[in-house]
């Protein structure tokens, strides 16, 4: 299904075209472009439903990004829960939840804010044109935002040693198409923690532990419409340390006023506020008086 979309695409873009489409400096590219096969890339993914690539990413930026969210997740403590359904003009924020199918935080960066981390933007962009290209649309797909509000936002997901887990699940398909998702893990299975980690159910319905196969640098594609989890994460002994991962998240912006989650935060009193505002306003201008709200 996938080959079959991105031969009907037709788009000639390669990857080696990506370091000129953000504008990568020849000197100090933000991926190692060459390590990604399409070929191989896109047949990975539609017979077993999730492609590795190896060294994608120079370890170099690896351990930056690492030691930046290991710093941010250690030091926050949020008060939002964390974001599912993003909305046009939401601030960056980090969130938190912990219930029966999630415990985890997890930083959320908006592309029309300035970058919570701007390594991590960068490399997230790319490697979401990557993922572009597996499917056959345009490198910007989800980068330059559309009339139906397509586009991507920017996470880092941490599942602490310990309590961090999320339920098998699926996502489904994105507008009876396949959903590709793209991400690079920040810490490792074996290294930074202990057991646990993503598990994808494949094409075959075999259970793989994908964390056990990656190493600093690499990238995971899988179809999101297969059943995948994030075992619970068990840390080395006497450490806290668990998984973290920056995964690009394709989705439809909802709207302010039609966010069920945003409305629900909003305290009655200003709730009945706004709307005694807007009733004010109405009645002055019927009145032939100078309306309170421009």
């Amino acid at each position: 299904m996938i080959a079959d979309q991105a031969a009907s695409k037709n788009i000639a873009f390669k990857p080696g075209d990506i370091p000129a489409l953000f504008s990568d400096t020849p000197d100090d590219p933000i991926l190692a472009y060459d390590r990604f096969s399409l070929e191989e890339a896109r047949e990975q993914v539609e017979e077993v439903g999730f492609a590795i690539v190896k060294k994608l990413v120079p370890e170099s930026r690896i351990h930056r990004m690492r030691s930046f969210w290991i710093d941010t997740f250690t030091h926050d403590r949020p008060s939002n829960r964390v974001t599912w359904t993003p909305y046009m003009g939401q601030t960056n924020n980090i969130g938190f939840t912990s219930d029966s199918f999630q415990h985890l935080y997890r930083a959320v960066d908006f592309l029309w804010n300035e970058p919570l981390h701007a390594e991590t933007r960068q490399v997230c962009l790319r490697v979401h044109a990557l993922r572009n290209l597996i499917l056959g649309e345009d490198p910007y797909f989800g980068i330059r935002f559309t009339d139906a509000r397509s586009g991507i936002f920017v996470t880092a997901s941490y599942y602490p040693g310990g309590a961090g887990h999320m339920a098998m699940h699926s996502d489904g398909v994105s507008n009876n198409k396949p959903l590709l998702h793209s991400l690079v893990p920040i810490t490792f299975k074996g290294r930074d923690y202990k057991e646990g980690g993503m598990l994808v159910v494949d094409r075959k319905g075999q259970k793989v532990d994908v964390d056990g196969r990656v190493e600093p640098g690499d990238a995971i594609f899988y179809d999101g419409s297969l059943d995948h989890a994030v075992m619970p994460v068990v840390a080395f002994e006497g450490e806290t340390l668990g998984r973290i991962q920056a995964f690009p998240i394709p989705t439809v912006f909802t709207n302010v006023e039609t966010n069920r989650f945003v409305i629900a935060r909003i305290p009655v009193s200003k709730f009945m506020d706004a709307k005694w505002l807007y009733l004010k306003d109405r009645i002055r201008i019927l009145l032939g008086m100078k309306p309170v709200i421009r």
